[in-house]
C-alpha cells in the first residue's frame, strides 16, 4: 500500500544431477521465469501484510514448478517504524516434508 521496497530469496529443491553432470540447461529449471513473474506479482499485488505477500509468492512458485520443496525469505527493507532502520523478514517453507 505504501510502495515499500522488498528483497526476496527463494530456494527450490529439485534434482539437478543431470544438469550438473552433463552441463545440460534443459535438465534444470529456468529461474529467470520465476524472477520475472515475481517482479510482475510485486507490482500488481496489494496487501497489508508481509505474510499475505509471502503466501502469494509461494502460490506463484508452486504454480510454476509444482509441489516441490521450497523456501522463501521475504524482507521488508524499510519498514515504516519511526526510529527503526533495520529490516523485517519472514521465512516460509512449503512441501518441505517431502525431503524426509
Amino acid at each position: 500500500m505504501l510502495g515499500q521496497p522488498f528483497s526476496l530469496d527463494f530456494s527450490l529443491w529439485i534434482d539437478v544431477s543431470n544438469a550438473a553432470k552433463n552441463d545440460d540447461l534443459s535438465a534444470t529449471v529456468d529461474y529467470s521465469i520465476a524472477i520475472k513473474g515475481l517482479q510482475e506479482l510485486a507490482f500488481r499485488k496489494n496487501c497489508l501484510t508481509i505474510e499475505m505477500f509471502s503466501e502469494s509468492i509461494l502460490d506463484f512458485l508452486e504454480g510454476l514448478y509444482g509441489q516441490i520443496p521450497m523456501k522463501i525469505a521475504l524482507r521488508k527493507c524499510q519498514p515504516p517504524v519511526e526510529g527503526f532502520n533495520g529490516y523485517v523478514e519472514i521465512e516460509r517453507k512449503r512441501n518441505i516434508s517431502a525431503l524426509t
